[in-house]
């Protein structure tokens, strides 16, 4: 049960919380960058991912096809670090409103901030990586489920 928890929150987050490092080489600056942040790109598990055609139907899943998602996935959110690092980002002043990011004052974005970005930029990198290798959509969340809650 607990992998399976641990699978679940970490396709839903798209990142590993609380320093549970997976994958990834840390000798690329873009993942040493979100790791000193206490924050690493995990792989998408196979069995959440359930691609649709435009018509609705199923697209097989093969391990082939798997790889080339990981992939394209990783290709994306490495491509939006670069831009973070290279000082292309912004982030939200005291009015909310987004202001250029330099450079220099990357360091300083914290690790909330980083997480609500990178689950933003993982959840895009999803879509873009799912029309690219499987010309499809993923299968939106079952409603029949039964939900558990507590108040």
């Amino acid at each position: 049960l607990e992998g399976y928890f641990k699978g679940g929150l970490v396709d839903y987050l798209g990142y590993a919380p609380d320093g549970d490092f997976l994958g990834n080489d840390t000798s690329q600056p873009e993942f040493k960058f979100l790791k000193d942040k206490g924050i690493q790109i995990v792989p998408y598990n196979k069995s959440s991912l359930k691609p649709l055609d435009e018509y609705g139907k199923s697209i097989e899943v093969t391990e082939e096809k798997y790889k080339q998602f990981l992939k394209k996935r990783e290709q994306y959110v490495k491509e939006d670090i670069t831009k973070l690092i290279n000082g292309e980002g912004t982030i939200e002043n005291e009015k909310d409103e987004p202001e250029p990011l330099p450079k220099s004052k990357v360091k300083d974005v914290t690790p909330d901030e980083l997480k609500s970005w990178i689950m933003r930029k993982t959840n895009q990198a999803n879509a873009k990586a799912m029309e690219d290798v499987f010309n499809g959509t993923q299968a939106p969340k079952s409603n029949d489920k039964r939900k558990v809650d507590t108040e």
